[in-house]
């Protein structure tokens, strides 16, 4: 929904600011890049579902009782390299986020260059000032946007980077609903055998219940963890 949302604002805003040129390009970039991304999201869904199937790994079960698990766990194969990796792991950005954040960096250069053309004079019309302070509010939003996704993302980087890997049980999802934010319901163990049953989101929205999620937990404080889906990066 922020794709749409965000491409709607600007192509009504470019519209009364009269910018045509810059609304046959912009607006011709945004839809093939939605198109590229929208595309891309779901031949990658298609190879985790073929990949979980192809290929599953059984954890042993004296090897999770050894590790704090009692249960026996399907793990898929991309998964299992990621207890031997070593410390701070690797990770990127999911695509689909990846795409997000070009397109709103993009977005939101374009509004500053039209907040630019009218706050500075010579001014097209009397009135441009105050479309200038009315676009320069949505501007400083769209940067907070930004800042303030970055901000929330930090602690989970972190997690990825450098907790303790786990792996969780799907206990409820309502991934391929429809769903606006798509999330799931999860259960793991802790190293020394808590159990904890959480809540996140499923940017992926391709988990299902009875699958089998990472999570990253912090080596001290288990309560704070992060189920790799509902983080914008993937550990690689």
């Amino acid at each position: 929904m922020a794709l749409p949302l965000a491409f709607s604002v600007f192509f009504v805003i470019s519209l009364l600011t009269k910018r045509w040129l810059g609304i046959v390009l912009i607006s011709g970039l945004c839809l093939l890049w939605i198109a590229v991304s929208a595309v891309k999201l779901v031949l990658q869904k298609r190879e985790l579902l073929k990949s979980d199937l192809r290929s599953p790994v059984i954890v042993s079960v004296a090897a999770q009782v050894a590790d704090g698990q009692n249960e026996q766990y399907v793990v898929p194969s991309r998964f299992g390299h990621f207890s031997s990796l070593s410390v701070p792991r690797k990770f990127k950005m999911k695509r689909v986020f990846r795409w997000l954040a070009i397109l709103l960096s993009i977005i939101a250069l374009a509004f500053t260059d039209v907040t630019y053309s009218l706050l500075i004079p010579p001014h097209k019309a009397p009135d441009d000032p105050q479309w200038g302070a009315r676009m320069a509010l949505l501007t400083v939003g769209i940067y907070g946007a930004i800042l303030w996704g970055g901000l929330l993302e930090r602690r989970r980087r972190r997690l990825l980077q450098s907790g303790d890997v786990r792996f969780a049980l799907i206990l409820k999802s309502n991934a391929g609903k429809g769903a606006l934010l798509p999330g799931i319901t999860y259960r793991f163990l802790t190293k020394d055998g808590k159990e904890i049953e959480d809540y996140d989101h499923d940017w992926t929205d391709s988990y299902h219940q009875g699958m089998v999620v990472p999570v990253f937990v912090h080596p001290l404080q288990p309560e704070n963890h992060v189920a790799m889906c509902a983080s914008f990066y993937d550990v690689i």
